[in-house]
C-alpha cells in the first residue's frame, strides 16, 4: 500500500513538474525580451567601425539591366536553336527547301501561343513574337486561313 501511495505522488508531482516546464518555456520564448532586459543582458548589439565592409553577396557580370536582358535573350535563343528538335520526319519532309516558303501552320498553340512552363514562372509576352510573324520574317508564307 505504501508503495502504490507514493507511486501516486511521484505521478503527481511528475505531471506538475512538465506542466511547469511547458508552461514555463511558452512564456520564456514569448517574454525573451522582457526577461534579458530584466537580468540586464543586452538583447542587440551594434558594431561599427571605419572599415568599408562589402555587403553586396551576389556580385553582377553585367554593368547595367540592359546588358543583362540582352545576354538573357541571346541565351534564350541559343538554348532554343541547340534544345528544339524535331521527332518525326516521315517521308523525309524537313528540311524544307529554299523554293518551298508556303506553310501552314495548326494546332490550337499556333494561335494561342504558350509563352511559359507550369508552376510559378511567369513571362513578359510584351517582347515574344507571334509565331505567324517569326515565320514571316524568316521568309515564309503563312496560311492566313486558319490563323
Amino acid at each position: 500500500m505504501k508503495n502504490k501511495n507514493l507511486r501516486i505522488v511521484a505521478t503527481i508531482v511528475n505531471l506538475l513538474l512538465i506542466v511547469l516546464l511547458i508552461v514555463g518555456h511558452y512564456y520564456a520564448g514569448r517574454y525573451s525580451q522582457v526577461i534579458s532586459t530584466y537580468l540586464g543582458h543586452e538583447t542587440t548589439k551594434v558594431i561599427t567601425s571605419d572599415e568599408e565592409i562589402d555587403s553586396e553577396y551576389y556580385k553582377s557580370d553585367f554593368s547595367s539591366q540592359e546588358e543583362a536582358i540582352e545576354y538573357s535573350e541571346m541565351v534564350t535563343h541559343e538554348i532554343g536553336k541547340e534544345s528544339i528538335v524535331l521527332l518525326n520526319n516521315n517521308n523525309s519532309v524537313l528540311p524544307l527547301s529554299n523554293d518551298e516558303v508556303n506553310i501552314t501552320v495548326f494546332g490550337q498553340n499556333s494561335v494561342d501561343f504558350v509563352y511559359g512552363g507550369e508552376g510559378a514562372s511567369s513571362m513578359d509576352k510584351s517582347k515574344a513574337i507571334p509565331l505567324e510573324e517569326a515565320l514571316s520574317s524568316t521568309g515564309f508564307n503563312v496560311n492566313p486561313t486558319l490563323l
